[in-house]
């Protein structure tokens, strides 16, 4: 995207830049309308659709308020999508389903995946009759616009306990199956899609000691099951074990330790997902830490535990839940700051602010996008671009040469003493340290000649704003000797309300 973004503005050609190298989580954001007074979740899940929005479905209980009649009188069980667009803001939030008919006050266990196709596939399970009976039906639901609206498959036989899908886009799953008897264990199957139903594959572990759990298709045939074990309590430890089959599920190796966790309370492992360099990210719950470790080698290793507090010292989570993501592991949690359900991206520093944090500390984000200048020096001005999804910052600084030319100097086209810059480069919260450039030899609206420009700049840019409203440019123009300091403000104010919502500073 930058390439094409500098091409046009200096004629040139680069290389896209990469994503920061530095594993970190780095944004906590609150999904809205999820206060801990709520009555309870009974599932979460997160993903990215293929146009970069950020979709957060979780099941939430009914409350019965009055049980002397049937079907109960009450508050029903609903499954909610929140969307947050483009990375910008919160939609009002879609209820998919409602479990009520019949008194039903439950559904819950949302599993989703991103299909090659950019279809998003989701799964959960719905209480159909409560007791003595409890039937349950396991519902299957499409989207093929980015879960704008959605449409049911077939249901499934099975509950699902994990998705996960191939690079060639064949969905495997983990279900939970129940003998009659009040045994359960843990299965693979496949869905097809021609047929639109799943087809069981072979046996993978028994329930007795696993309290969480996720699958990776690494490929058709091979797919890697990790758990977590049961023997938890405050002051002892879960261990994260793999399972690998070769042949599709037909069969599994035995479980293989690959690294513990601190426990202090069940459902340990969250999930293993992918990251832009082709290595894995594992994101697991630590007694009252969110966790992560990296493995370079398909999940065999995995590199020391990092640990993460928020800044707070009650952050812990069952079953953190994890997708990837354009700017890398996209996760969702249950925290206790305030809220139910947060975001946090991995491997992205700056890429937004944290609401709560005190005023005053934030990050850039796309409402910093517009026309900034210095009211003094009216007629020279800075146009910013912020890309929250890849922490880049792009401006375009239109000013006049140091001195102006002399009288007999003319120009086709503008005035001989304009000249224009543009500079690149990342931010961290409210600050972006950028590369100054000139590009030089171009002719109106040809190609040829084509423009020159020197990859290493002809000085710095640094950006540093207040708040939403006013900033500082700082400059050191070292090939012409110059640098100082321009105080700069809106052109106009229609984006500060965007700004200060995305930056956590109070705007509607």
């Amino acid at each position: 995207m930058f390439s094409t973004i500098r091409a046009l503005f200096l004629g040139m050609a680069m290389l896209a830049l990469p994503f920061p190298a530095t594993a970190q989580f780095n944004l906590i954001e609150l999904v809205p309308g999820q206060l801990d007074d709520e009555y309870g979740l009974t599932g979460k899940s997160v993903i990215e659709a293929a146009n970069g929005d950020v979709l957060v479905i979780y099941a939430k209980n009914g409350e019965v308020t009055d049980s002397s009649s049937f079907p109960f009188e009450g508050y029903p069980a609903t499954l909610v999508l929140h969307r947050k667009t483009r990375g910008l803001f919160w939609e009002t939030p879609v209820v998919l389903d409602t479990a009520i008919e019949n008194g039903v006050q439950s559904l819950g266990s949302p599993q989703t995946v991103l299909l090659p196709d950019g279809r998003i596939l989701l799964s959960y399970f719905y209480h159909d009759a409560l007791a003595p009976n409890f039937a349950v039906s396991f519902r299957v639901l499409v989207s093929s616009d980015n879960g704008a609206t959605w449409t049911a498959l077939n249901n499934k036989d099975r509950e699902t306990a994990s998705l996960s899908v191939t690079p060639n886009g064949m969905v495997v799953a983990v279900d939970w199956v129940d003998d009659g008897q009040g045994n359960l264990s843990f299965h693979s199957s496949l869905y097809d899609p021609e047929t639109d139903t799943w087809l069981p594959k072979g046996l993978i572990a028994s329930f007795d000691l696993i309290c969480s759990q996720t699958i990776r298709a690494e490929s058709e045939t091979e797919w890697h099951f990790y758990y977590a074990d049961c023997f938890f309590g405050y002051g002892g430890s879960n261990t994260i074990y793999r399972m690998v089959t070769t042949d599709s599920g037909a069969s599994w190796s035995e479980a293989e330790a690959v690294f513990t966790a601190d426990s202090g309370v069940g459902g340990t492992l969250g999930s293993i997902v992918a990251t832009g360099d082709g290595n894995l990210t594992a994101v697991y719950s630590s007694g009252t830490f969110i966790a992560y470790r990296s493995s370079s080698d398909a999940g065999a290793t995995w590199s020391e535990a990092t640990n993460w507090t928020g800044d707070t010292t009650e952050y812990a989570d069952i079953s953190p839940l994890c997708t990837s993501s354009q700017a890398g592991p996209l996760c969702l949690f249950q925290g206790k700051r305030e809220t139910v359900n947060q975001l946090i991206y991995i491997g992205n520093p700056g890429l937004s602010g944290d609401p709560l944090l005190g005023a005053g500390t934030f990050a850039l984000n796309a409402g910093f996008n517009d026309a900034w200048f210095n009211p003094d020096t009216s007629g020279q001005g800075f146009l910013v671009s912020v890309f929250p999804r890849i922490q880049q910052v792009f401006v375009a600084w239109f000013t006049f040469d140091a001195e102006r030319p002399p009288a007999d100097i003319t120009s086709i086209i503008g005035e001989p003493g304009h000249r224009w810059m543009v500079a690149q480069g990342t931010f961290s919260g409210e600050t972006a340290n950028l590369t100054l450039f000139v590009s030089e030899g171009g002719v109106f609206n040809a190609s040829d000649p084509a423009p020159v420009t020197d990859q290493a700049g002809v000085g710095t840019l640094t950006l540093e704003f207040a708040d939403c409203s006013s900033g500082t440019v700082t400059y050191d123009i070292t090939s012409a000797g110059l640098s100082g300091e321009i105080p700069i403000i809106r052109v106009a104010d229609d984006n500060i309300p965007l700004c200060e919502k995305l930056a956590g500073l109070g705007g509607e």
